[in-house]
């Protein structure tokens, strides 16, 4: 019977084999149904037994066949034979017959092995082999503990050993990561597929175990906890990436399924793998992992924990996609649990985290702040701003409602804040950041942490101090932390805000506009509120010394004196005085610029400020307590080296910034006391000690600062008897160093010639005589014996025992010193060189740089003075002999310390290479006539150029200007046999033009410099045409990435000169350059304005200039200037046609190319009433005139074209009559071109002069275009016509009599016709033509000012009045001082009023873009490009966001419940939101959820109360709303109805809409008050319902409004 039963088997199995129509699932019931026949329900066990052992013996011999159908039938029957024998053995009776063995050897020799076949074909039989060994668990269990043991422990032996096959893999991809072998993707698809296999059987295998408690047995526990330990490894590992997906989805449930010690571990390791950073793959399963488990299950073992809220915050935030679509996710699941269970959460409200709660009082307020906050969170997923802006208009709402008691925590709406400065969007960003920052709305109820947190770290993104937001960033910015400030109720907020900032300045890297604009906020908001805001003491102090010195030091120099303005103007509103020790006090002192101390205004401030300590003499006292503590020999037996001695001065230089605030008698005392501690010292020569160097440099620093204006040193009665007793010391100390250390040396002798420098002038000349005699003994000794390293510090030393003889120039006239004297100084200083040396001292050699740096600077500082006095006292070289011989070696040794120097140094070797320069390079050295040498200039100019290029500042590129534009240089005339320099310098000229693109302020200083003497020499000013053009149109043009962002704000920033006093040798800053004011007046070039506009304001004055001395025929110079006036004119008229303009015919408002031609016809304008062409070139000019018209112009260009033509030919008539008639004439030319011939014409006719005939023939070509067929010229040419008749009282005596009876007809139509009138002055205000006087005027305040904020240029194209002002009457000289850089600031802020235009543009105007990269930044901001959309909501933003949160919605319902289709639904709802309809009523409130509905509403349902009434229950209602007062209204025509024009609206009014085609039902016409019918006019009768809703809408709305 077993034989036929399995050959059966193997013959039924055998039919399917290759019956692939058939599925495996559709197969196993086949199956099933045939061994149903052939194995009864009744069959004795002892049988069923006997075939399970046979069945087994099948497995096992055929596992690995072939014929897969037949071991899936003997599956079936091992599974429907082992299920009788477990039934049969519940029946205790009968358990003993069933061999035990026989279950055991099914699992064990047949199921295991099955379970672990590589065969890609057998995945159905491996499932259905995990179907069965899982699904027995638990009848094994019932039929034997020992058994279920057997099979478990076995199971357990063989998935763990699968298992850690997924391990052994994981770590061998981690570790071969490179390994790309051919076989690679085919081996890893059968990994994967078994890994997969693996997995799901552990999980069907937990799944049956969580079923019953009673298989819990301790192995299983092991094993539970082993494979949960084994996945976290794979999940927190990053390969494998189909098995942790796999782990996730299919294994984690079931194995922390009822284990609570399992589940807080995963909680912890989810927790862990999203907010520990632990990279964007762990961060997503984490996500992934949460997403699968926030559910009802585990919902409270979530949402009461903060860090779930946490990383669903740092969800939403995050940059990766795949973490913010599941925490969305997540957060929407919470919401609807918590809606779906509000009631029973109710109990837990104490155990809310601060980030989310939920109530059943608040649900449906929370509900609806919800779903304002996922609005307006997924429009940010859309790219393009015109679908964002509108939905983010809500969130002024969001955070009105928020508010109120029921409050989301502004953790998510900072969230929406984060999404929306963060957005790929550039536009976007700039958009919303502008919106966030000019509302109102909310200001108020933002915290203090998001401010300083979130906002300003988005408000400092550079992205918005550029293009389009440049403009206004800046101002928003202000506006907004000023509208923040004013919102806080009370001292303390205001000064935690204070305190928040700086932090946030300190510890944030900030673009610098916004770090300047936050400190300009301080400054303002502190000046404007009337109490003093408590902030700056000692625990303060750290943050704002921190702020000053770290984060205002990355500025540029004049951004860091502005943001030291801003706090010395409020400091003394913001300190605790009490709590402010004088310690912190100095320290801070020393951090602001010695500029600022010297200034009269700030130094009377920070004066004022020091007198509010309350103590008497508080300031005196605490400078004299400590010197006293410095002069206590508190470093005794410490071994002075560098870092101590630098220690010394720094502690020194903080006293001395102190010092100066002191009155004279308290200076005088502080000095006697100084003095009279060195001078016992100085007597006995014993300055070895730490106190007496601490005093050397104390009386050094305080010295050092003697030149300032508010002390004087004569009045110290002891100052003459310490000169002599000093002067001694110094002649003692020779030949006897007093300190072994060479750098402590050096950093002493510095000292030593600062205090010289101020003794000099009460010295005997003899006295200074013999010292200077000694020095030059010791020079001549050194010089001898200079072989060691020692004497390499000695010639250092020497050096600084010159220059504090020679530091004050002052001193060599007093001191009566002869040009012979001084010549022989310089000639020593010359044969005084470093020379390093292969063996010296370590310490020398570990400072060798800046040793030889300090020496450069040092030696040429001293050279300036002494070649600055031998050429001041002579007024021919030959009285210099030594300039006479030494001039050209001179040269060239300081050509080689230039190369040679570094930042640090070189300025004095410029300034002495300056002096030179003119004299050694010329050919014959005595003749100031002679040309200069070739080479030696050009050598000259290019080492000049290379060291000051190199750094680039304004510093270092102005002292090139001063070089190689020196006036001796640019004055100089050659003749053709001799070397043209000019030439050179102009491509020195174009190469400094085009870097004054990155150094700001370089084109106004070269501006100033050279203009200066081209209008003194207009000869060679010709020569420089191209430059002029160059400089003025090509540069320099404002960059996108501009260090100095100050066009915008429109303000006139200066240059501020680097003036600083010396603080010790090693200090290699370049702030102490120049040592005093008068140093940089004689030797550097004064201030600069940064603004780019002010030096072509320069040259706009220069030409000008040209053009007006070109006009005096006396003048020896006349042909001089005019020929240089016209080819100026012709060069900037030939330029139109050039390549760069005709390449590319269009361009947009204020770009490259728009840019340049207004600056163009800026420049040609201002000669219009003086250019003078040659007889012979004339017609030649007018022809390029006439050509100009064909070109492309925007209307900006084409308004500048006119002002010229008009004032040019009104000085030429015959040009009128030979090209302009000849060009009206031509009637046929595009419109706009013809329109713009038009306007020249007519303007032409307002300014001809004593030429009627010519004047009628114009007028009359003008008065016949007013029949054009083409509209714009027609009412063009009308609007001229009129304009003419109004603004000439003499056109009767111009004009013939019947032409002028013609016109009068003429004037009165255009006056009386309502539309041409209308039109005519619609044209008028478009082209300008309603000021005709002021329209052509070519002076500098039309041209420059007016007309650009008219046409609506870029900011940087716009000069203040005020600029050309300063230029005209107070600019004289080549150098711009204190008093000219005051006047010129105050004048720069003198804005001129314009009655026509409209002060928010003037105000507000931005840059367009230079080049379309943004779709959406482009139609935003370029207007007349596309046709813009006009949002319907927009027009009401303004009124719905000042009364939001406290408007009242209308007081009319709508009632639909007729209405079933959902296009007019939908439009009902919109409709009804805009107009803030109370209630709409609608049959079925399913419609809501309809794709076809949402996409009409567009969102406008969630802002709207909709109510469900069907018609079964509308009476109902109808009746309840008039028993509230409500006047029943129908939309209907009946035989009552009233006309909607006729009817008013009772303030409480229900509107019943009709079915679409049958209207209201007659049963509910007699329970309305009134029927109201709207006027029809048409043919049709009938209106949409929509649209007949929508109009009764308005016309109650309307009457509301008139009320």
């Amino acid at each position: 019977m077993t034989d036929i039963f399995f050959k059966q088997l193997y013959t039924f199995s055998s039919k399917f084999k290759d019956n692939s129509s058939i599925f495996k699932d559709e197969k196993s019931i086949i199956f099933e149904s045939f061994l149903d026949c052939l194995i009864s329900l009744d069959i004795p066990h002892v049988q069923a037994q006997s075939l399970l052992s046979s069945t087994i013996d099948q497995l096992s011999e055929h596992n690995n066949n072939e014929n897969v159908l037949y071991v899936h039938i003997l599956l079936l029957a091992s599974k429907g034979l082992l299920n009788r024998l477990l039934t049969i053995s519940q029946d205790q009776e009968q358990v003993a017959q069933v061999d035990k063995k026989v279950i055991e050897n099914l699992f064990l020799k047949c199921y295991f092995p099955l379970l672990v076949v590589e065969n890609d074909n057998d995945d159905f039989i491996f499932k259905k082999v995990v179907e069965i060994v899982t699904g027995f668990l638990l009848p094994i269990y019932r039929f034997d503990s020992n058994s279920f043991s057997c099979v478990v422990d076995k199971f357990i032996e063989l998935s763990s050993r699968l298992y850690n096959t997924i391990l052994d893999e994981s770590k061998e991809l981690l570790l071969n990561t490179n390994n790309n072998s051919n076989n690679s993707s085919s081996n890893n698809n059968i990994k994967n597929n078994n890994n997969a296999k693996i997995i799901i059987l552990l999980k069907k295998f937990f799944e049956n175990v969580n079923n019953s408690s009673n298989l819990e047995i301790q192995s299983i526990k092991e094993f539970r906890l082993k494979i949960f330990k084994d996945s976290i490894h794979l999940l927190l590992s990053f390969g494998l990436i189909d098995v942790r997906n796999t782990i996730m989805t299919e294994l984690i449930r079931p194995l922390i399924e009822n284990q609570d010690e399992l589940f807080k571990e995963l909680n912890e390791i989810i927790y862990k793998m999203i907010l520990n950073d632990m990279g964007v793959t762990v961060s997503i399963d984490g996500y992934k992992l949460l997403s699968l488990f926030v559910d009802q299950n585990y919902f409270n073992s979530f949402v009461f924990d903060s860090r779930f809220w946490e990383s669903l915050i740092k969800g939403l935030k995050d940059i990766e996609p795949l973490n913010k679509k599941r925490s969305s996710y997540i957060l929407k699941k919470v919401i609807k649990i918590c809606i779906e269970q509000e009631n029973e959460l109710d109990k837990y409200q104490d155990q809310w985290q601060k980030y989310f709660k939920w109530s059943s009082r608040e649900g449906l307020q929370l509900q609806k702040l919800w779903n304002t906050f996922f609005l307006i969170y997924e429009s940010l997923d859309e790219f393009t701003l015109h679908l964002i802006s509108p939905v983010w208009k809500e969130l002024d709402s969001l955070i009105i409602l928020n508010s109120s008691m029921t409050k989301l925590d502004f953790h998510w709406i900072d969230i929406l804040f984060d999404r929306a400065m963060t957005h790929q969007n550039p536009a976007v960003i700039k958009a919303l950041v502008i919106e966030i920052l000019n509302s109102k709305q909310y200001t108020k109820y933002l915290p203090l942490e998001f401010v300083t947190g979130t906002l300003i770290q988005s408000v400092s993104n550079p992205i918005l101090y550029k293009g389009v937001t440049e403009a206004t960033i800046h101002t928003s910015v202000q506006f907004f932390f000023n509208n923040y400030f004013d919102s806080l109720d009370c001292v303390e907020k205001k000064s935690t805000l204070y305190n928040s900032l700086f932090t946030s300045m300190v510890e944030n890297h900030f673009y610098k506009d916004f770090l300047t604009n936050l400190v300009k906020f301080i400054q303002d908001s502190c000046q404007r509120t009337k109490e003093n805001i408590p902030l700056v003491n000692d625990k303060f102090f750290s943050t704002l010394y921190n702020l000053l010195e770290i984060a205002v030091k990355r500025l540029h120099n004049t951004g860091r004196l502005r943001i030291y303005k801003y706090l010395i103007k409020i400091l003394a509103r913001i300190t605790i005085f009490d709590q402010f020790s004088y310690q912190k006090v100095s320290k801070l002192f020393s951090t602001i610029p010695l500029s600022l101390h010297t200034n009269v205004k700030y130094h009377q401030l920070l004066k004022q400020y020091l007198n509010c300590f309350n103590e008497k003499d508080w300031l005196f006292n605490n400078i004299k307590k400590d010197l006293d503590n410095s002069s206590d020999d508190n470093d005794q037996g410490v071994i002075v080296d560098k870092d101590l001695i630098i220690k010394f001065k720094t502690e020194s230089f903080i006293k001395t910034r102190m010092v100066c605030y002191l009155n004279q008698d308290q200076y005088n005392l502080i000095i006697e006391f100084i003095l009279n501690s060195c001078k016992s010292s100085f007597i006995s020569n014993s300055n070895n000690s730490n106190s007496d160097y601490k005093k050397i440099i104390n009386l050094a620093s305080i010295l050092s600062i003697s030149h300032l204006p508010y002390h004087n040193l004569d009045s110290i009665i002891s100052i003459s008897e310490f000169s002599k007793i000093f002067i001694n010391y110094l002649t003692s100390t020779m030949n006897q160093p007093i300190s072994k250390d060479p750098i402590v040396l050096l950093e002493l002798e510095e000292s030593l010639f600062l205090i010289l420098s101020n003794m000099v002038k009460y010295l005997d000349n003899s006295e200074i005589h013999r010292y200077l005699n000694l020095v030059f003994k010791q020079i001549d000794s050194v010089l001898t014996f200079d072989q060691t390293d020692l004497s390499q510090i000695q010639k250092v030393v020497l050096v600084q025992r010159l220059f504090g003889i020679f530091r004050e120039r002052s001193n060599i006239k007093t001191t009566n010193f002869t040009i012979q004297q001084v010549e022989k100084v310089l000639e020593y200083l010359f044969r005084l060189e470093l020379v390093k040396k292969s063996n010296q001292d370590k310490s020398i050699n570990d400072h060798w740089g800046s040793i030889n740096s300090y020496f450069i600077k040092t030696k040429w500082m001293l050279g300036r003075n002494l070649f600055d006095f031998i050429l001041s006292n002579i007024s021919n070289i030959k009285e210099s002999s030594l300039l006479l011989t030494k001039s050209r070696e001179y040269l060239d040794v300081l050509l080689e310390e230039l190369s040679g120097s570094n930042f640090y140094c070189s300025l004095p070797v410029f300034h002495c290479l300056s002096m030179i320069f003119p004299i050694g390079a010329r050919v014959d050295i005595s003749d100031e006539n002679s040309a200069f040498d070739q080479e030696i200039f050009e050598k000259v100019l290019y080492s000049a150029w290379t060291t000051a290029r190199d750094p680039g500042t304004l510093t270092y590129m102005g002292c090139f200007v001063q070089l190689a534009y020196h006036p001796q240089v640019v004055s100089k005339q050659v003749d053709q046999d001799s070397y043209n320099h000019h030439e050179c310098l102009a491509r020195y000229l174009k190469k400094t033009s085009e870097q004054s693109q990155y150094t700001f302020g370089l084109g106004n200083l070269l501006a100033l410099k050279i203009t200066s003497i081209w209008k003194e020499y207009p000869e060679i000013a010709n020569l420089y045409v191209e430059e002029i053009y160059d400089f003025i149109v090509n540069g320099p043009l404002p960059r996108e990435d501009s260090d100095l962002a100050l066009e915008s704000q429109g303000a006139m920033h200066m240059y501020e000169p680097l003036i600083g006093i010396p603080s010790h040798v090693f200090n290699l800053h370049q702030d102490s350059a120049c040592e005093t004011s008068q140093d940089e007046e004689k030797f550097g070039f004064g201030t600069a304005p940064f603004k780019e506009s002010f030096g072509r304001a320069v040259f706009a004055v220069f030409i000008k200039n040209i053009a007006q001395l070109a006009q005096d025929k006396e003048s020896p110079k006349h042909s001089l200037y005019n020929n240089l006036l016209n080819d100026i004119g012709f060069k900037f008229v030939e330029m139109n046609f050039d390549a760069e303009f005709t390449k590319k015919k269009e361009y947009i408002l204020n770009t490259l190319p728009h840019r340049k031609k207004i600056r163009i016809w800026q420049t040609l304008c201002t000669i219009s009433p003086y250019i003078n062409p040659d007889e012979g070139k004339l017609n030649q000019f007018a022809d390029q005139l006439i050509k100009i018209f064909y070109l492309f112009n925007l209307p900006s260009v084409r308004r500048y074209v006119n002002i010229f033509i008009v004032n040019f030919m009104k000085r030429y008539h015959q040009i009128i009559d030979s090209h302009l008639l000849q060009l009206v004439d031509n009637v046929n030319l595009r419109g706009d071109i013809l329109s713009s011939i038009v306007v020249t014409a007519g303007n032409v006719l307002l300014n001809i002069e004593n030429n009627d005939q010519l004047f009628e023939k114009v007028f009359c070509k003008i008065l016949a275009l007013g029949c054009s067929g083409h509209m714009i010229v027609k009412v063009v040419a009308c609007s001229m016509i009129s304009q003419l008749i109004d603004n000439m009282s003499d056109l009767k005596n111009r004009l013939s009599p019947g032409l002028m009876v013609y016109l009068a007809h003429l004037d009165f139509f255009f006056k009386n016709n309502a539309q041409a009138a209308k039109s005519l002055e619609k044209q008028k205000g478009q082209n300008g033509t309603e000021s005709d006087k002021e329209l052509i005027s070519p002076e500098f305040e039309n041209i420059f000012y007016n007309i650009p904020v008219l046409e609506i240029l870029s900011p940087t194209e716009i000069i203040n009045p005020g600029i050309f002002d300063f230029l005209l009457n107070d600019y004289n000289s080549l150098l711009i001082d204190k008093e000219l850089k005051n006047n010129l600031i105050k004048k720069s802020k003198n804005n001129v009023k314009q009655d026509n235009v409209d002060e928010k543009e003037e105000e507000g105007q931005q840059e367009k873009i230079n080049s379309i990269q943004d779709v959406d930044e482009y139609i935003e901001n370029n207007p007349t490009s596309y046709q813009k959309k006009i949002l319907p909501w927009a027009e009401l933003d303004l009124e719905s966001r000042d009364s939001l949160g406290k408007k009242v919605k209308q007081d009319v319902i709508i009632c639909a419940s007729f209405v079933d289709k959902v296009p007019n639904l939908a439009g009902l709802v919109r409709t009804s939101e805009i107009f803030n309809i109370s209630t709409l009523v609608i049959p079925d409130i399913k419609v809501m959820s309809d794709p076809a509905f949402l996409q009409i509403t567009v969102a406008s349902e969630k802002w709207l109360n909709v109510e469900e009434v069907n018609p079964t229950n509308l009476k109902d209602y109808l009746l309840a709303k008039k028993k509230e007062g409500y006047s029943l209204l129908g939309v209907e025509q009946t035989s009552t109805s009233k006309q909607l024009n006729q009817y008013t609206f009772p303030q409480k009014s229900l509107l019943l809409l009709g079915h679409e085609k049958e209207g209201i039902p007659a049963e509910y016409i007699n329970l309305l008050d009134q029927c109201i019918e709207i006027p029809q006019m048409g043919i049709t009768r009938s209106l949409n319902v929509h649209v007949s809703g929508s109009i009764l809408i308005w016309e109650y709305t309307k009457q509301q409004l008139n009320k």
